[in-house]
């Protein structure tokens, strides 16, 4: 297995597809004012109906990055938590990589409550999964443990632990999963952790130093605060320079974690998404764990240009409102003394963002798409 490639992992990808953004589609037009700088086109028409060339298994230049993604194969549609397990731990298999290793899956909030883990969620306590919170399995003593080893950052809610006696009763309000172990009688939400269809899977993976890590992507544009949606609902949203801190944050925090083995194979997964592929590449970057990996290395720093310049062009005249209200709002819920997030680094998202708009926007120069964009975009891997 090439761990220099990003895999996309059939039935990982949001469930909701009213509308798609298709900005890893090739049916963009053309226009160019100059030569010497080369970006997807940002300013083609946003709302397609259809998911387009790249939503499936695709072989196709444009839709894998020039080979720097490889499409898994597999039953993208008609997803179950059965069709999800089975597939993915297929794949795993299908690895044949022996000792420690560790599978990383970056996916989507309803993704995970609706179909990856439904077997094993209480349907009365809807329990919920923040921005890039992240779920390590692994087997221990003779089972499968799961565990959350990172509380993420919730666009709404609060953690159950954390939450106000009111809020608890409140059953509009979202509550997510506190860090630690999770168990039938005492963990919020969960259910039959002994006996279901993902611990029947799970048993089939043939190297039990294989760890899998389930994580929700960062912030992205259709999310709180600033909730550009379009019409309909974008569905390939990239990533806001927010989650794109809130991925560095979960990078920096696995650079010291006991929760995973640094020394193990990393694999990379995601949907086919896009917030879901840079949040991933994101996290491992700043983990330092994919050093070396020209390819994703290359792809994160493309993903990361194409982001930030879709963030600048869609704020236009409101760009700097729309920085305050990022910063604020992760501020807002990154209070130590209330306890509402982990209390990373509160502060350093005002340089953060400003870093990030100074590094990756590229909205003046040459606008590429097509046949075009395919053949100037191989310099980025070539």
């Amino acid at each position: 297995m090439n761990l220099d490639r990003l895999y996309i992992i059939p039935c990982s990808d949001e469930i909701s597809q009213t509308g798609l953004d298709t900005e890893n589609s090739s049916i963009r037009s053309t226009s160019c004012s100059s030569k010497d700088k080369v970006v997807v086109n940002l300013l083609a028409s946003q709302n397609v109906k259809t998911r387009g060339k790249c939503s499936k298994k695709s072989d196709d230049k444009l839709c894998t990055y020039n080979g720097s993604m490889v499409f898994v194969d597999g039953d993208y549609d008609k997803c179950s938590a059965n069709k999800f397990w089975t597939q993915y731990v297929k794949f795993i298999n299908g690895s044949k990589i022996e000792g420690p290793v560790n599978f990383f899956l970056a996916t989507h909030h309803n993704r995970l409550k609706k179909t990856i883990l439904k077997p094993i969620m209480d349907k009365e306590k809807k329990l919920s999964f923040a921005n890039c919170s992240c779920l390590k399995i692994s087997f221990n003593n003779g089972k499968w443990v799961f565990e959350i080893i990172y509380g993420g950052f919730p666009d709404k809610g609060c953690f159950f632990n954390k939450c106000s006696e009111e809020d608890k009763k409140n059953k509009k309000l979202h509550k997510y999963s506190d860090v630690g172990v999770w168990n039938s009688e005492s963990s919020y939400g969960v259910i039959n952790l002994e006996d279901n269809e993902i611990i029947t899977e799970l048993n089939k993976i043939q190297n039990k130093e294989t760890c899998l890590f389930l994580v929700r992507h960062g912030n992205a544009f259709h999310n709180k605060p600033l909730e550009i949606k379009g019409v309909p609902r974008i569905t390939d949203s990239s990533l806001t320079p927010l989650g794109i801190y809130q991925a560095t944050l979960l990078g920096e925090f696995l650079k010291t974690s006991k929760s995973i083995n640094r020394d193990a194979k990393q694999v990379l997964c995601a949907s086919y998404l896009n917030r879901t592929e840079h949040t991933v590449l994101q996290i491992f970057e700043n983990a330092s764990l994919i050093k070396g990996r020209i390819t994703l290395n290359n792809l994160n720093e493309f993903f990361s240009k194409k982001a930030i310049t879709r963030f600048v062009r869609k704020s236009g005249k409101k760009l700097d409102a729309n920085k305050k209200e990022l910063i604020d709002f992760h501020k807002s819920r990154c209070s130590c003394k209330e306890k509402k997030l982990p209390c990373d680094d509160c502060e350093g998202i005002t340089d953060f963002i400003d870093d990030l708009i100074k590094k990756y926007n590229v909205t003046e120069g040459c606008v590429l798409a097509g046949s075009s964009y395919r053949r100037k975009y191989r310099i980025y891997y070539n």
